[in-house]
């Protein structure tokens, strides 16, 4: 195996038959342990998993798929952390496409999975730093593989199933694996190449004219441009270019 990748290769997967969160498993074996290794802890059936901004994960008993990767990270400065937010996303884009290549898969700002306009996998990121380099970190994602049927308050779900219609279910494990390869793939290649341009090219909605709504609540039209170094989503609007964080700002679906 060549040595990068093996860098960011996963040593250990962790099977659990259910967890109220996987993140929150993960970050309590690296806290005990400090491991020296990667792993990964996953189960398909998380009864409490969180989002960003502390919002709910719906997992689906048996159907989906809610996992943990912990890496440690080699030699990243954390005013570039967005650089692993770009990998994780194009990672799972990545999978998601080998699915249903013939949809249109896109990545919500910052890491969400859309296919058409419907969500079908969200990604939460904790990064651990030490000085001024990130250490490692733990990254959550979650992944609607089989669920047909979501409960109703949840606005937009879809799941890859659902478009690639395999009457026995899409094997969990084996798509679990063959994200494995591709988040190694991917977090190699922020060492030797810029996948922002990459990443800006696949956004949902890029360089098309929607609305949004402010922290305020103010909605407003405008056209997303692309992200900042720090990962920030650029806009232009009828008051000229604007940039963005997370919580300042959100979709009108």
């Amino acid at each position: 195996m060549d040595l990068a990748l093996a860098y960011y290769s996963i040593q250990r997967f962790v099977y659990l038959k259910n967890t109220p969160s996987t993140n929150e498993y993960g970050a309590n074996v690296s806290s005990i342990n400090n491991p020296n290794y990667n792993y990964c802890v996953y189960t398909y059936n998380q009864t409490d998993g969180r989002g960003q901004i502390g919002r709910k994960w719906f997992s689906g008993q048996g159907e989906n798929i809610a996992c943990s990767f912990y890496y440690r990270i080699n030699k990243l400065k954390v005013k570039d952390q967005f650089d692993i937010n770009i990998a994780v996303c194009l990672a799972l884009y990545d999978l998601i496409v080998q699915y249903l290549p013939n949809e249109k898969i896109h990545i919500k700002w910052p890491n969400d999975m859309y296919i058409e306009n419907k969500k079908v996998a969200g990604i939460l990121i904790q990064n651990q730093i030490k000085g001024y380099q990130i250490s490692s970190t733990t990254i959550g994602i979650g992944i609607n593989v089989n669920t047909q049927q979501f409960p109703e308050e949840l606005p937009n779900p879809t799941s890859i199933n659902h478009y690639a219609k395999n009457i026995h279910g899409i094997n969990k494990l084996e798509l679990l694996h063959q994200l494995s390869i591709r988040l190694s793939e991917k977090l190699n290649q922020m060492t030797i190449r810029d996948m922002r341009s990459e990443y800006i090219s696949k956004l949902y909605r890029i360089n098309e004219l929607h609305n949004f709504r402010s922290e305020e609540g103010e909605v407003f039209a405008g056209t997303i441009r692309g992200i900042t170094q720090e990962g920030k989503i650029s806009i232009d609007t009828e008051k000229g270019p604007q940039e963005f964080s997370f919580r300042q700002i959100s979709y009108i679906i």
